[in-house]
């Protein structure tokens, strides 16, 4: 943050208005440099499930390599955020998102039915917060409809041992 006077300014990636007649002030947030915080955390969350202790049948490579995919996506919206006016446009955005749900079916079916798998499934949540932030209802609705269907087939497709190994538990 950079001071100006005796006021300090907000950082780069928001901006302040004020509300029509309330005396509040409003942010507006870039939704451009708000997908690539979504994707960066999203890949290095991914290293960090790779690194942890975790399930033997979960496909650490395909976790390790939707990190890098997804932070290769951050750092190509980092630099095309760098220009104005306006560097990407919406369509691309939404195109980006439903590409984000796409990543995130891939990690829950190399969570084949684990827990890790449910952890990954909660990433769709950042898809319909997005969606609800910068698109319209009807693109929102699409995005997490898409979104929850694609991680739920993800979670239906058969996995290499024939069987889910932690969902539903299974009393022995």
């Amino acid at each position: 943050m950079a001071r100006t006077g005796s006021a300090v300014s907000v950082a780069p990636t928001v901006s302040t208005t004020q509300a029509a007649g309330t005396g509040s002030r409003l942010l507006r947030l870039d939704p451009t440099r708000s997908l690539t915080a979504f994707f960066g955390v999203g890949g290095l969350l991914c290293w960090a499930a790779g690194l942890l202790p975790h399930d033997r049948v979960v496909d650490s490579r395909v976790v390790g390599v939707v990190g890098v995919v997804a932070v290769l996506v951050a750092a190509g919206l980092l630099a095309a955020g760098q220009r104005r006016p306006p560097p990407i446009p919406a369509a691309v955005l939404v195109v980006l998102v439903a590409a984000g749900s796409a990543l995130i079916a891939v990690l829950v079916a190399a969570g084949r039915g684990t827990g890790e798998a449910v952890g990954f499934a909660a990433f769709i949540m950042w898809v319909a917060v997005y969606s609800a932030c910068f698109f319209t209802l009807r693109i929102a609705a699409v995005q997490t409809i898409l979104g929850v269907g694609g991680i739920s087939a993800a979670w239906a497709a058969p996995t290499s041992t024939g069987c889910r190994c932690c969902w539903p538990p299974q009393r022995r």
